[in-house]
């Protein structure tokens, strides 16, 4: 299997929890950013939210600062 193969089967396989998923996913988004993002509908039909990138860069910042602190509890 190619990766781009590997990367539609990780990207199948997430949206597979349908609906239920995809609203837990923007619950997390809004509680790390702060924010509602809206939601887009990809071409095959799935709906997804926007901003999970934004997400995970606050949490790999946030990760960083407490591993530079020596904050374990935090990590």
């Amino acid at each position: 299997m190619s990766a781009s193969q590997n990367t539609q089967s990780a990207v199948a396989g997430a949206g597979a929890s349908g609906s239920a998923g995809n609203s837990t996913l923007a619950d997390m988004n809004s509680a790390t950013l702060g924010a509602k993002f809206p939601e887009i509908a990809l071409p095959d039909g799935k709906v997804v939210q926007t901003g999970t990138v934004g997400a995970m860069l606050l949490n790999i910042r946030a990760y960083n600062k407490a591993h530079a602190a020596g904050d374990t509890a935090q990590l």
